[in-house]
């Protein structure tokens, strides 16, 4: 009896760092489809008056619309990790818009991994929600 007590004890103490050091990594959601985004950072688009809308196509192109014009880019999965790259501004003089624009482009490109939650796509930095999307 002690002897099983003692087994199972070894057991665990061995199998807690494996379960405790589970890190996220990568992509858990399709993240396909097309979204209004409704949080940068810590920026609440709504309140800040800025409209930013995304499609997030399945053959790696990214599209997307904000008071600058239409911006494109690509997006790929590398190493287990979410990448978008070769971001491209729209081009009409939009004032502030043109800063938070930005600023979006920044998250994406710190993106690692995407979440889903009902019609909400969160994109995550070290599992920080950094990008908040709504399905449109």
């Amino acid at each position: 009896m002690w002897r099983m007590f003692v087994l199972r004890s070894w057991i665990l103490v061995l199998a807690l760092p494996l379960t405790s050091s589970i890190v996220f990594k990568g992509v858990v959601a399709d993240p396909s489809g097309t979204w209004r985004i409704t949080r940068v950072f810590d920026d609440d688009m709504q309140l800040v008056g800025i409209d930013l809308e995304m499609r997030i196509l399945p053959d790696g192109r990214v599209e997307g619309r904000s008071e600058c014009g239409d911006f494109t880019g690509t997006w790929t999965v590398v190493d287990g990790h979410m990448h978008f790259a070769d971001l491209r501004p729209g081009t009409t003089p939009c004032g502030y818009a043109q800063l938070v624009e930005r600023k979006l482009f920044q998250a994406l490109e710190e993106a690692e991994g995407c979440q889903r939650s009902g019609d909400e796509l969160y994109l995550l930095n070290r599992k920080r929600h950094i990008v908040v999307l709504r399905a449109t």
